[in-house]
């Protein structure tokens, strides 16, 4: 029974990052427009930019309360470099994805939802992994 509501713990967190991450990401996106004064092309590369960085603080605030909940803050720095990379590595991807497929996908779908919701999984992902990773080596008894 413990273990079943330790995975509910862990989805909820899971769930939760994604749900910080998009809110500041929106949260971010919508202040920076408000401010805004710049050239289309500079206010959209601007606008990705602040809305990528509020969506990294906002995966990193709840998995740093993830970790403290799981008594694992000494990993939480390794966690964060991990969900940058995560990000990037989503972010490159996308471009790929894009650049592959641009004449087959929907413009919601390329210009409103994968530029946010890829870069985000990147993240949320990337700040679980080391929880996944040691918990692999647990299980197979490799410390």
């Amino acid at each position: 029974m413990k273990k079943s509501t330790s995975n509910q713990k862990q989805l909820l967190f899971i769930i939760l990052e994604f749900l910080s991450g998009l809110g500041f990401s929106i949260l971010g996106g919508h202040i920076y427009l408000l401010f805004d004064s710049n050239s289309l092309k500079a206010s959209i590369f601007y606008t990705f930019l602040v809305m990528f960085v509020s969506m990294f603080i906002g995966v990193t605030i709840m998995g740093y309360f993830h970790f403290k909940s799981i008594t694992r803050s000494e990993d939480f720095s390794g966690a964060v470099g991990y969900s940058f990379l995560g990000m990037l590595l989503s972010l490159i991807l996308y471009v790929a994805l894009i650049i592959a497929l641009y004449q087959y996908l929907p413009d919601y779908l390329s210009s409103v939802v994968l530029p946010i919701v890829l870069p985000l999984m990147g993240a949320v992902i990337g700040v679980n992994f080391l929880i996944y990773k040691k918990k692999i080596r647990r299980v197979q008894g490799v410390h």
